[in-house]
């Protein structure tokens, strides 16, 4: 048997290595003394005279054998070679191979005796483990508390992908309605008519913040959100030769039995005519278009009839209850001359369906009735003496609209800030059923006949998706056709809803 003569080595520590117990070869070769000794192996005794053939040789016989011993490997942390040796087998277990076992073919560090000789073939490259494929390689040489502890894998998403599981849907109607033509009170031809020198005018009949119909930043279908809506008008017909008037509506919906049904209420508030018109000492009226003034509070119940994939059809009733300031004329020392009491409540029922055919295109539609249960009670003033003159009914209104908007832009990351850009269009039709009312009294008449008040409106716009689940809304309003009937020049729209429940593909109306 010929000997195996390694130089710079202590004890043959390199082939530590090659029984898997060392996960560092070069740190063994440092820690090592430089001495020479000789190994016997089946053939000739051979002698290296440089550590870089050694280094080779022994890195490829790690490499053959680390398969086996993954786990060892890698749960092992580094140490002085001592270290990992004093925490191998007994030398007197079978099939023991550390340095400590005479049978082992690796030599005690300490006792300068040699071993059986070991086998230090060259490796076939096919023993060589390959690198892992992907983190979630089975196959991997990480342990599984080691891969638990890695980053999981980005996978991007194709455009339109992450809409149907996130909160960002097609966006609420933006709506374009302010209200019907203000309330009139007219001088009868009486002598003692207050009305005399002016001849007529204007009452609010609590619609100084506008009337609210269902298409005003809503959906069909019932959502879970707080939002908020910001409405410019121009030129509204409240008061001879128009006036400006700025709305804000804060709102909450809240959906119950799973989802399927919710409740709105909004509460609509504006920077408008003042409730109250004042006559001068020469009895002309003084309009104050800068006032505050509260809205009637209005409240609606969804319920869903039917949903699929790309189909839903919704139905619902409103109510909408008497809180805004009752109408008033007043003399200049602010006695009542004529008084509408704001005391109707209404009833809104509608119908509404979304369709979405696929991920960039979305349609939806509401129709509606504002039905009067009930008047407002109609008092003038006669010879001083306030006197009911009869009960002002509203007319019973119908409201259609229709919207389709496309997503112009999708997030490739449904993490990203922005999320959605879409474009949106709408067209509304408002209209009464019936003629308006009058009631006529001692020295005034309240109200003015008109056998119909009707209007279109447009609506361009766009919806912008934060987060997913938050929607900003800008669109302007353009009146279509002109007349009496119209009754502002044109509208701009700032509506933001904040969505805070689940969604499907059906239910992504929002809003």
């Amino acid at each position: 048997m010929k000997a195996f003569r390694v130089t710079g080595f202590s004890k043959v520590l390199p082939l530590a290595i090659v029984a898997g117990m060392i996960g560092d070869y070069s740190s063994a070769i440092a820690g090592s003394k430089l001495r020479s000794t000789t190994l016997r192996t089946s053939g000739a005794t051979v002698r290296v005279e440089s550590q870089e053939d050694i280094r080779s040789d022994v890195k490829q016989v790690a490499m053959a054998t680390s398969a086996a011993n993954d786990d060892d490997v890698f749960d092992r942390q580094l140490s002085p070679a001592s270290a990992q040796i004093a925490t191998q087998c007994a030398p007197s277990a079978p099939n023991c191979t550390n340095l400590l076992n005479p049978n082992s073919g690796i030599v005690d560090p300490n006792s300068g005796n040699m071993g059986p000789a070991t086998d230090l073939s060259p490796v076939s490259p096919q023993a060589i483990p390959a690198a892992p494929q992907t983190l979630s390689d089975p196959n991997s040489v990480f342990s599984p508390q080691q891969q638990s502890q890695l980053p999981p894998p980005v996978t991007p998403l194709a455009a339109g992908q992450g809409a149907s599981t996130a909160m960002s849907y097609v966006p609420a109607f933006m709506g374009d309605y302010f209200g019907g033509l203000p309330t009139m009170m007219t001088a009868n031809g009486s002598s003692l008519g207050f009305l005399n020198a002016a001849g007529s005018a204007v009452v609010t009949n609590g619609n100084s913040a506008g009337i609210m119909k269902l298409a005003e930043n809503t959906s069909p279908l019932p959502r879970d959100r707080v939002f908020l809506s910001y409405n410019y008008f121009s030129n509204v017909q409240l008061v001879p030769g128009g006036m400006a008037v700025n709305r804000i509506t804060p709102g909450i919906e809240k959906t119950f039995f799973n989802g399927n049904a919710s409740v709105e209420v909004r509460v609509p508030m504006a920077v408008s005519l003042n409730s109250t018109t004042t006559l001068d000492g020469s009895g002309m009226p003084s309009y104050d278009t800068n006032q505050y003034e509260l809205g009637n509070l209005t409240t609606f119940f969804k319920a869903l009839l039917y949903k699929d994939e790309q189909f839903a059809l919704s139905t619902g009733v409103g109510f909408s209850a008497p809180t805004a300031n009752d109408g008033r004329i007043a003399d200049s020392q602010g006695n009542t001359l004529g008084l509408i009491r704001n005391q109707a409540w209404h009833v809104l029922p509608f119908a509404g369906a979304v369709y979405t055919p696929n991920d960039r295109w979305y349609a939806q539609s509401l129709l509606q009735l504002d039905i009067a249960a009930n008047g407002n009670s109609v008092a003038t003033s006669n010879g001083g003496t306030l006197e009911k003159n009869g009960s002002l009914n509203d007319p019973t209104y119908i409201f259609g609209s229709v919207g389709t908007g496309y997503w112009i832009y999708t997030a490739p990351d449904p993490t990203a800030r922005l999320s959605r850009v879409s474009f949106i269009s709408e067209l509304h039709f408002n209209s009464t059923l019936q003629h308006t009312d009058v009631v006529y009294g001692a020295e005034v008449n309240t109200g003015t006949y008109q056998s119909q008040i009707q209007n279109f409106s447009g609506v361009i716009g766009s919806n912008i998706m934060f987060d997913q689940n938050k929607s900003l809304l800008l669109g302007y309003v353009v009146p279509i056709g002109g007349g009496t009937d119209q009754a502002f020049s044109g509208e701009f729209r700032v509506l933001f809803n904040w969505y805070f429940g689940g969604v499907n593909r059906a239910s992504r109306v929002q809003f």
